[in-house]
């Protein structure tokens, strides 16, 4: 048989004890993980997880069981326990999506492979197993699991799901293809033979009257089946006393059958239990090193289970319900400890959000902000309000004891954009610690509030358009100086967002004083934040050269970038020059030099603390691979649908820039104009940024030529220049190569346009070269590749792009081939998507390239 995985909480029994053997179940379950998908749904009690483990543990499969808790309703914590669950069946897997992190949208699950057993043998069985599944209420996580279970089915790999209730995640496809099984309470309850054959397993010989009366009363209830097989065992002759107390309360049978025979070591031990979710088999032994008392436990085992494969305790959730309502028997000194214990098992085994949940129980501030300190700067939205919620439980007194707690609180506020919240909350606390004496921890904690107001500002600047956030900045370098404090450095996880200019204006000036406003925060920030933000005031400058189409300029301020951020590992600061250097090296038609740039991308993909490394490579090569017309190298994850997200909202935004360009070259304009009307409120995100405001507007009047509507197409463009014009942002446009130079030749002949006709002819010009460079780079790609072969054109298809190469017209080329105007219309767009070409100039060029025509 293959190894098996184990990560679950089965209430089954242990390996010396009988199991009554359901030979029906297992039937009914062995046909059932045939299909991809198997729901087991029922009620408390049912034998749901022992079945399904019970049939598991020996049918010859791989398998991932993934326990579920109300805990894992956040999503960091869910991605915590999911990852550390396919670790021990897929360590490189695991280690992919601990990466990653929780995909909080579509587009990010499609990141990941197809499957987490794409690399395993054809041969094997693999099952993964979602336990408890009704304790899950979170949207994003129920839409992980739900896409998780639709990925595309590979032979040999089932997902179960055991739940109480009915799952409450779309199904009805699975179920109307026949690829799921559902298995309910009806097909687990206990037959009347079931029922004979458990009892007579535990020596007790019941009348058939008896048996009746316990079908009638437990209804084939696994859990009080086995508690009324309990009492018989003691009482065989007081059938219906027994069914008397079943029905009056459960949990008094429990005290009363299985508690109260316990040593009262034994109950206070497990009732410590109780309160943590973590019992490994060192955990437990740690909180318990008597031999008696292990030995003890192991005999327990109706409820409490020992798995071997994953050397952890279970307790079943009815027993462990039960113990919680005994916690009354440890003193407070006893719960800390378990907590204290418990805290320091989840830090060192990787679980950060319950070491945050037990600091909190265990009232040890110090350790829980230690274990923030290790989270990213900026956190997914769901795990700040977490956090959040937690900080707001925190007494006053306790703040005044542990000030750092402040920082948290307002840093988690700023996360979340809540800056009108924040800035009034840091001022206040700055004022109040301002009038104290300054000593070394005062400085402290000083410098920590001055950084989070200097960074609200910053975050905010845009909407506000004031840029003395450097005047914090610096504030907080003199108190950091004051301070014994020394940060840890390099704090690499600077999030950029969608533009390193935080510009919201087209005011002319604008640009110069927020570059400026950084320049003046560099030397302070990478002080007090360990090398953060390093290079960014050149990057800023970089960024405006570029989108002014001084290309020169961009150059050198992106190398001056990457020198920089390489020095203190600022990797994203760093992705986003390389990106730039792209930008340039195509617009200059420069493909050694765009390889080189690839190169450097990849090379980052090795820094394992470059959290958002994968994100971002796919961002910015799906930027190149778009605008080189080789859309099938892009992330599926940038082809989907624009989406909502939890992922911080401030640095949302970069991605769908890359989503527009793909929706703009596959022709999908109704996508694309439904999302820039949807970017038009928005507090962040591409439409927020004046770049941002200048792109989406060019992409609106493209599209809507494209479907056109001329006249808005016109309107949408002066938008645009008028923007755009302060400034001399020029570049937006070019980029945009045939598109625009369509645009602006339209423009130029309409007497209603509003834009100067020199400005036109200059981008004319421009877009069209940058169009040749463009089609150069193509060729070139293609030809390094080997794409040039796939080429196939039909004889009809030759003899057109020769009359096209000729300069024929259509109605010209329709007389010559003896052909209708619409056969050539359809075959010359057969030609231009084989050749990917966008228009009629552009197959030209590409075939004369590729001397596919007679020159």
């Amino acid at each position: 048989m293959q190894d098996h995985f184990f990560h679950n909480g089965v209430p089954a029994v242990s390996e010396n004890e009988y199991h009554l053997e359901r030979p029906r179940i297992d039937e009914l379950l062995e046909k059932a993980v045939r299909n991809p998908v198997v729901s087991v749904v029922a009620g408390a009690g049912y034998g749901k997880t022992e079945a399904v483990y019970s049939f598991l543990k020996k049918y010859d499969s791989v398998t991932t069981w993934v326990q579920l808790s109300r805990k894992d309703n956040v999503r960091s914590r869910f991605w915590e326990n999911y990852t550390h669950a396919v670790y021990l069946s897929n360590p490189d897997y695991a280690a992919t999506l601990m990466e990653n992190g929780f995909p909080e949208t579509d587009s990010e699950f499609d990141r990941y492979p197809s499957a987490p057993w794409s690399n395993f043998s054809k041969n094997t069985k693999y099952v993964t197993v979602f336990d408890d599944f009704h304790l899950i209420e979170d949207p994003a996580v129920l839409h992980f699991i739900e896409r998780s279970i639709h990925l595309p089915f590979l032979n040999g790999v089932t997902t179960i799901i055991i739940s109480r209730h009915e799952l409450p995640i779309d199904m009805i496809d699975l179920f109307s293809k026949g690829l799921m099984t559902h298995i309910s309470e009806d097909d687990l309850r206990f037959s009347g033979e079931e029922i004979r054959d458990y009892l007579q397993s535990q020596g007790v010989k019941a009348s058939r009257e008896t048996l009746a009366a316990i079908c009638d009363s437990t209804e084939g209830w696994v859990f009080a089946v086995k508690l009324t097989g309990l009492i018989l065992k003691k009482t065989p002759h007081h059938a219906n006393s027994a069914l008397f107390a079943m029905k009056q309360n459960v949990f008094r049978l429990i005290e009363s059958e299985i508690f109260s025979g316990m040593s009262k070591k034994l109950q206070k031990f497990l009732v410590l239990l109780s309160l943590t979710d973590h019992l490994s088999l060192d955990f437990v032994k740690e909180l318990s090193p008597n031999e008696d008392l292990m030995a003890e436990l192991g005999r327990v085992s109706t409820f409490i289970r020992y798995d071997a494969y994953l050397n952890v305790y279970r307790i079943h959730h009815l027993f462990l319900n039960y113990l919680a309502q005994k916690q009354n028997m440890l003193t407070e000194e006893e719960k800390r400890d378990v907590y204290l214990r418990a805290i320091q098992w989840c830090v060192d085994n990787d679980y950060k959000i319950d070491a945050i949940s037990y600091c909190e129980k265990a009232k040890d501030f110090d350790k829980l902000i230690e274990v923030v300190y290790t989270l990213q700067m900026m956190l997914p939205n769901n795990t700040a309000l977490f956090l959040l919620e937690v900080c707001k439980r925190i007494s006053p007194e306790d703040y005044e004891r542990h000030p750092t707690l402040y920082l948290i609180y307002t840093r988690l506020l700023a996360s979340l954009g809540r800056f009108d919240e924040a800035i009034p909350e840091l001022q206040a606390l700055i004022k109040k610690y301002e009038a104290l004496p300054q000593t070394s921890v005062t400085c402290r904690i000083l410098f920590g509030l001055c950084n989070n107001l200097a960074f609200s500002y910053y975050f905010r600047c845009m909407y506000k358009h004031e840029y003395e956030f450097w005047q914090y900045f610096k504030k907080s370098g003199d108190y950091y100086a004051k301070s014994s404090y020394v940060v840890q450095g390099p704090i690499r996880n600077l999030g950029l967002g969608t533009y390193a200019c935080r510009i919201g204006s087209p005011k002319k000036g604008e640009i110069e004083r927020f570059v400026e406003a950084v320049e003046a925060s560099i030397p302070h920030v990478s002080v007090t934040m360990g090398g953060n933000m390093y290079g960014l005031d050149d990057l800023t400058r970089a960024e405006a050269a570029f989108f002014r189409a001084d290309m020169k300029h961009c150059e050198k301020f992106a190398r001056q970038t990457l020198f920089k951020a390489r020095e203190k590992e600022q990797y994203e600061i760093e992705n986003r020059a390389l990106f730039f250097l792209l930008r340039v090296s195509l617009a200059a038609g420069n493909y050694a030099e765009l390889r080189n740039l690839r190169t450097q991308l990849e090379a980052q993909l090795d820094k394992k603390a470059y959290i958002n490394r994968y994100t971002l490579y796919d961002i910015v090569t799906g930027w190149y691979y778009v605008s080189i017309r080789q859309t099938d190298q892009i992330a599926p994850w940038l082809k989907n649908n624009f989406e909502e997200s939890d992922i911080n909202s401030l640095m949302h935004g970069f991605e769908n820039l890359v989503k527009a360009k793909y929706y703009l070259g596959e022709k999908k304009y109704h996508i694309l104009l439904a999302f820039i009307e949807g970017q038009r409120d928005r507090d962040y995100g591409p439409g927020a940024f004046l770049f941002g405001k200048i792109e989406l507007k060019i992409l609106e009047a493209i599209s809507l030529y494209h479907l056109k509507e001329t006249e808005k197409a016109r309107v949408a463009l002066e938008e645009a220049y008028d923007i755009a014009c302060p400034n001399d942002l020029n570049m937006p446009f070019i980029e945009q190569g045939n598109d625009m130079r369509t645009l602006t030749r339209v423009a130029m002949k309409d007497e209603r346009c509003k834009i100067p006709a020199p400005w036109l002819e200059k981008i004319y010009k421009k877009s069209a070269s940058y169009a040749k460079k463009v089609t150069s780079i193509i060729a070139e790609y293609r030809k390094a590749h080997g794409l040039d072969k796939e080429i196939r054109l039909s004889s009809r298809e030759l003899m057109i792009l020769n009359d096209l190469c000729q300069g024929l017209s259509r109605s010209e080329m329709a007389a010559s081939q003896d052909l209708s105007i619409n056969t050539i219309n359809a075959a010359l767009q057969m030609i231009y998507a084989k050749l990917g070409a966008e228009n009629a100039s552009d197959a030209v060029r590409i075939a004369t390239s590729l001397n596919l025509v007679d020159s």
